[in-house]
């Protein structure tokens, strides 16, 4: 059976403690083993026009989950993003 890497979802509210969480993890399993993506970098709208529009970062519209989704699955696959 071919390898296929482990994906771990770490959510939680802002200040929760998912950065530090992460971190711990990539020094257990070898930070060359962990590749840690930020879904931040996935919103549709930075701060100011989210409070323009009314929304949170919370809400699904505004937020990439498209290409969230597609680059969960090229990494699942083996593939770089």
């Amino acid at each position: 059976m071919a390898e296929r890497p482990i994906i771990l979802g770490i959510v939680g509210d802002s200040a929760a403690g998912k950065t530090t969480l992460t971190r711990g993890i990539a020094q257990v399993l070898g930070e060359q083993n962990v590749v840690a993506i930020c879904t931040d970098d996935y919103h549709r709208y930075d701060r100011k026009q989210r409070a323009e529009i009314g929304i949170s970062a919370l809400d699904p519209e505004c937020n990439y989950l498209d290409i969230i989704e597609q680059h969960l699955q090229d990494l699942r696959n083996g593939k770089a993003i």
